[in-house]
């Protein structure tokens, strides 16, 4: 399988401010240049930001909004 066939979808969860398990994940999926797109129960942290994220929600978020985030990643995904 090539990189453009490559696709990854990681729910980390984020159990409070500053926890490193799903801030870790993104950091190692954005050094392999993956895409990502977060969510989680709090406000984004500059940490947070300085990923990269395509997109970043706070839950409670609307489908159509991560559909259109996902669709924007596996975009990016595609041309690298």
């Amino acid at each position: 399988m090539g990189r453009q066939d490559a696709g990854v979808l990681v729910d980390a969860a984020v159990i409070e401010p500053g926890d490193a398990d799903g801030l870790a994940c993104a950091r190692r999926l954005r050094a392999a240049g993956c895409p990502v797109v977060l969510a989680s129960i709090f406000p984004a942290e500059r940490e947070t930001l300085e990923l990269g994220p395509v997109a970043y929600f706070v839950k409670p978020f609307a489908l159509a909004e991560l559909e259109q985030a996902l669709e924007t990643a596996l975009a990016q995904a595609q041309a690298a």
